[in-house]
């Protein structure tokens, strides 16, 4: 009875505060200067939401938490390669890497020199040509061996060689939704990887292999679909996702 009675005075409390606070968004007062911190920073979301209130006509209709959030992002671009990006399949590091990638913010050799951070813009992978976004994805020699070894596992014929066309070509070839997500999610861990190979040989003087790249690549995919099977699978999916394991680059 105690705990119903507690738990009771707890939601009062809780419903009171929400509509005091409510009142104060539509029309209350600002912060005060001898105010803590927590409630200066409230009084801050409250100034900017108060002309949601008012001009969008929040008070008037169903209140939804994503209409709110659509309107403090503001107008934005809609961009092609969202559905690369985002794809569940990829491992989010490899995600991040390939998002950083396609909005030309890695710091490769021909951006740092134009900053003045080194002299050096030569490729550290095939040693032929200025170290850029487009050299790296996919024009260098190195690049293209490890890209032609994962379009080759998974049947996919590659031509354009170029990141910001490949993965068009590749969502082109492949009708099946999981299928075309799986072999998004393994250009998108070559893009990681070629970065990591990358760095590696920057810092660490050392050249892996191609084919050890690709073995990697595999191996990431592989282990990644596994924890996506869900009931959307169909038994096509699972033996492909086996064939592709059986014959992971060797």
């Amino acid at each position: 009875m105690c705990g119903r009675l507690l738990r009771r005075r707890i939601q009062c409390g809780c419903g009171g505060f929400m509509l005091s606070t409510l009142r104060t968004m539509i029309g209350g007062s600002t912060s005060q200067k001898n105010a803590g911190w927590a409630w200066k920073k409230l009084c801050q979301v409250k100034d900017r939401l108060k002309e949601g209130f008012n001009s969008a006509g929040w008070l008037g209709n169903v209140y939804s938490i994503s209409k709110v959030y659509k309107w403090i992002q503001g107008p934005h671009q809609d961009v092609s390669w969202y559905p690369w990006v985002w794809n569940r399949f990829n491992i989010p590091k490899q995600g991040f890497i390939l998002w950083m990638d396609l909005q030309d913010r890695l710091r490769t050799r021909s951006l740092l020199v134009d900053w003045g951070v080194c002299q050096d813009n030569v490729c550290l992978l095939c040693g032929n040509a200025v170290e850029s976004r487009e050299h790296l994805f996919f024009d260098c020699d190195y690049s293209r061996k490890c890209l032609s070894g994962i379009s080759e596992w998974l049947g996919i014929p590659e031509t354009d060689f170029s990141i910001d066309r490949s993965w068009k070509q590749w969502g082109k070839e492949v009708k099946d939704s999981i299928k075309r997500k799986i072999c998004l999610a393994a250009l998108a861990a070559m893009v990681y990887q070629i970065w990591y190979v990358r760095n590696k040989a920057l810092w660490l003087k050392v050249v892996i292999h191609p084919r050890v790249v690709c073995k990697v690549i595999c191996t990431e995919v592989i282990q990644r679909c596994k924890q996506m099977i869900n009931c959307r699978w169909r038994r096509q999916h699972c033996k492909w996702l086996h064939s592709l394991q059986s014959t992971s680059c060797r």
